[in-house]
């Protein structure tokens, strides 16, 4: 019978060294996953970065390129590269107030507005304000007043 036992204890204390083996080796391969995941992005990122600015540039060549041809057919170079800098000023100006109107429209979700109104009005009908007395004595005229009582928020 004690070996049986002894053969028991030992699969039991195997047993719970593989569950914290096989806890470790997943917790390791989640690492591996989130260290490789991260390697990605970043490599992506920097790929969106660079295409970022390469378009930047490259729009600014075409604006002179804009202006240049403006120039070629009769307007003065100083013209053209006014008419092309005035369009890009109303494009952004135009860009700037569709996103005022915009970020005008974000509300919270009804839930959240419906979950703020219950709690406002569960708290009007159920706390309890402090109604504060003020001494008359010129010694405590410094200190904040005493809470003497409660009464109902309605």
């Amino acid at each position: 019978m004690p070996s049986e036992e002894k053969s028991i204890r030992q699969l039991i204390l195997q047993s719970i060294d593989d569950l914290a083996t096989i806890v470790q080796k997943e917790i390791q391969l989640a690492k591996d996953g989130l260290v490789d995941s991260f390697k990605k992005f970043s490599l992506g990122s920097a790929f969106f970065f660079v295409a970022f600015l390469l378009i930047n540039v490259s729009l600014l060549f075409l604006l002179i390129a804009a202006a240049f041809g403006l120039s070629a057919l009769g307007l003065p170079t100083w013209a053209a590269f006014l008419v092309v800098a005035l369009f890009m000023v109303f494009l952004a100006l135009a860009l700037f107030f569709f996103g005022v109107k915009s970020f005008k429209k974000v509300r919270g979700t009804k839930e959240a507005n419906q979950l703020a109104r219950e709690t406002r009005q569960y708290l009007r009908e159920n706390i309890k304000r402090p109604v504060r007395e003020y001494e008359t004595s010129s010694e405590d005229a410094d200190l904040p007043p005493r809470i003497e009582k409660f009464q109902d928020l309605s």
